[in-house]
């Protein structure tokens, strides 16, 4: 863990906890098992720590990868709401960031920099 400490990389996490928690919703029916996703989540999301949360908003097309649920198509607005009440509740701060592609990138760069100071 020493390394991790020392290094000058950054690490891009598409998925953690929180996004996990929101979609075992869609996954799991029984009302047990995700009582018990969700402790899991909590509980992982309450030692993790991220130094900038980027938020990407439901601002261009919805694009399947063969991973995508379709249900997510019915409320995008709605859906990413969820997850930013997931990250407000659990007091992380994230910038959202919308526009398109190249806007996106533009954003993730300049704040990024400001974070990093690169």
């Amino acid at each position: 863990m020493e390394a991790v400490k020392e290094s000058n990389r950054l690490l891009f996490v598409d998925t953690d906890a929180l996004i996990t928690k929101f979609f075992s919703g869609f996954l799991f029916t029984d009302p047990d098992v995700r009582k018990r996703n969700d402790a899991l989540a909590d509980a992982i999301t309450a030692i993790n720590h991220f130094d900038l949360i980027l938020f990407l908003e439901p601002t261009v097309a919805f694009v399947q990868d063969g991973t995508r649920n379709e249900k997510l198509l019915t409320d995008r607005e709605g859906y990413s709401q969820q997850i930013k009440d997931l990250f407000d509740e659990a007091g992380m701060k994230y910038h959202c960031i919308d526009g398109d592609y190249e806007e996106r990138y533009l954003t993730a760069r300049k704040l990024i920099g400001e974070a990093f100071g690169i």
